[in-house]
């Protein structure tokens, strides 16, 4: 999972994110009590890589829309993406050994 800061032109893109647990069950309550809507309601446990990559190259990686906007979402990016890899793991080492932070 990669974690955007900001969609703004030069917004920032500071971590990729692998997940090591996730609880498959609701707590509606609990993203209540932290984020005053019940939006959010599973956890996730996260290995945190720090990055040095900004929103709109991540875009142009993708191949994403210029007003694409996927705050609140979470998306999986589609095979085939991005274009030059031959997967979504070799982009994953691409973006460690070239905008790691």
């Amino acid at each position: 999972m990669l974690l955007i800061e900001s969609i703004r032109l030069a917004g920032d893109v500071p971590a990729l994110c692998q997940v090591e647990v996730f609880y498959p069950r609701i707590f509606s309550k609990l993203s209540v009590a932290l984020w005053g809507e019940g939006h959010f309601p599973y956890i996730f446990f996260f290995r945190t890589e720090r990055l040095n990559l900004r929103w709109d190259e991540l875009k142009e990686e993708l191949g994403y829309a210029p007003r694409f906007d996927p705050r609140g979402k979470f998306y999986s990016v589609k095979e085939g993406r991005p274009d030059g890899f031959s997967s979504h793991s070799a982009f994953v080492e691409w973006l460690r050994a070239n905008r790691r932070g």
